[in-house]
C-alpha cells in the first residue's frame, strides 16, 4: 500500500496524498482548494517516518561471577558495584541498605552482563559501578 496519509478538507475532498515509500506529495484537487499548512506538515512527518522503530534487544545472560582472590591475577576482569537496596522492613520513612559487590570474570562481556543484572537487582540506587581489566 503506497497511500499513507490523505489530507482532507472539511468538505471531504482530498487535498493531498503522501506516498509511503518516497514521502512525495501528490496533489489531487489541492490546486483548486484552500491549502492547509498544518495538515501538510502532519502528513510530511507521518510520511517520512521520523521515529524509526527499533527492535528490542534481549537481556544478557545472568552471570554471578567468581569471588575475587586477595591478589587478582593479571588479565582478569573485575566488576564492582556499590549501591543500595530497599529495606525489607516496613518503617515510617524510607530505608535503604548499602550493597557492595566485587566479582571476577574471564571476559569483558561477562562483566558487562553481570553489571546489567546487578543494577537490575538493586534498583534503589547506584553510587559506583565499573568493569576494569586487572
Amino acid at each position: 500500500s503506497r497511500l499513507l496519509v490523505c489530507l482532507c478538507h472539511q468538505n471531504g475532498t482530498s487535498a493531498a496524498h503522501v506516498d509511503r515509500v518516497s514521502g512525495a506529495i501528490s496533489r489531487g484537487k489541492a490546486e483548486k482548494m484552500k491549502k492547509s499548512p498544518i495538515l501538510l506538515l502532519a502528513g510530511l512527518i507521518a510520511g517520512t517516518g521520523l521515529v524509526p522503530v527499533q527492535p528490542a534487544t534481549a537481556a544478557p545472560p545472568r552471570l554471578e561471577g567468581k569471588i575475587c582472590p586477595h591478589k587478582v591475577p593479571p588479565g582478569t576482569w573485575v566488576g564492582y558495584f556499590d549501591g543500595y537496596r530497599e529495606s525489607p522492613f516496613i518503617t515510617r520513612e524510607d530505608s535503604y541498605w548499602p550493597v557492595t559487590r566485587l566479582r571476577c570474570f574471564k571476559t569483558r562481556a561477562e562483566c558487562i552482563a553481570w553489571k546489567y543484572w546487578i543494577q537490575t537487582d538493586f534498583p534503589a540506587g547506584t553510587r559506583t559501578t565499573w568493569c576494569r581489566l586487572k
